[in-house]
């Protein structure tokens, strides 16, 4: 976005032959319309600081760690489906949905993003990896906090906000057990805003 590109194009028919080239065009490219994801898609529920594995947890699986068991949930809150495969974290995980399991969102819908699939199936008791979990991102969230950054393209903000574990933020989301949710995900509030 914002830099400035020169395009020459030629063309070869059925008969292998080639055209000229033509005349160069130049143009400077600019943000995308991303009103249709900006409008509706919300980072919904965020499990940055999980409570330790479990003592059955830890006989299932040894090398677990806290880590393996964050992950970040988005929701749609809009009228129509959104087409995913634009659409990464950029910031505090990395994640692009074109490498996941899902391509869109439908209204109402809940995708979950994991930092481990085996990890989130053996808490939630998952026999297998459910629909709704689109893959699994890779770096972890800060558990002091972090900044998280939704994308559209090579870096373009669909949601780009800050979260923290002390007051006036949910302290119980710091390790006790409970995720860090939007109280109204539908309204598309301001995700900085701790009281939301």
């Amino acid at each position: 976005v914002g830099s400035t590109y020169r395009s020459r194009v030629r063309h070869m028919d059925n008969t292998g032959r080639w055209s000229h080239w033509s005349q160069p065009l130049e143009f400077t490219v600019s943000e995308p319309t991303i009103s249709p994801w900006v409008e509706a898609l919300v980072v919904s529920e965020i499990m940055y600081h999980p409570s330790p594995p479990t003592a059955a947890e830890l006989a299932a699986n040894p090398a677990l760690e806290s880590s393996d068991l964050e992950w970040i949930e988005v929701f749609n809150a809009g009228a129509t489906a959104l087409d995913l495969t634009d659409i990464r974290f950029t910031k505090g995980i990395e994640f692009n949905f074109i490498d996941g399991s899902r391509s869109s969102i439908s209204p109402g819908e809940h995708i979950v993003i994991v930092a481990n699939e085996a990890a989130f199936n053996l808490r939630y008791a998952h026999s297998s990896t459910p629909e709704f979990v689109a893959g699994e991102f890779s770096k972890n969230l800060g558990n002091e906090g972090e900044r998280i950054k939704l994308s559209y393209g090579a870096g373009t903000p669909v949601r780009d906000f800050e979260f923290d574990d002390k007051l006036p933020w949910p302290e119980a989301a710091d390790g006790a057990g409970p995720s860090l949710v939007l109280v109204a995900p539908s309204t598309i509030p301001d995700h900085s805003n701790a009281l939301n």
